[in-house]
């Protein structure tokens, strides 16, 4: 059964400067909740809101991604999207293998 996807918040002006910041767009990083994703809390970044990340697979390619976002009711909106690491790439890995595995 395919993952329903969530609703975004658009916000194209933050889409441009992450696009040219990290060449990662916001459109491929959404793509990430087609798939696997491991998720985590982000403590480090901010007082004010809760902070997620997500690291996946954009989908139809093998790009990892980790996205930052904050999530409301009914709602995701996000506030980076990078290439992974080497080290968040065998994060999701471990992660995803080790869920594989099991089912």
């Amino acid at each position: 059964m395919k993952p329903t996807m969530p609703k975004f918040e658009p916000n194209p002006d933050k889409a441009r400067i992450n696009l040219r910041k990290h060449r990662v767009s916001f459109e491929e990083a959404q793509t990430i909740w087609q798939g696997s994703i491991l998720f985590e809390v982000d403590e480090d970044h901010s007082d004010d809101e809760v902070r997620y990340t997500a690291i996946g697979v954009v989908a139809n390619s093998r790009k990892v991604v980790r996205v930052t976002y904050t999530q409301s009711e009914n709602r995701i909106r996000l506030i980076s999207a990078r290439p992974a690491s080497k080290r968040e790439i065998g994060r999701y890995y471990g992660y995803t293998q080790g869920y594989q595995s099991e089912g």
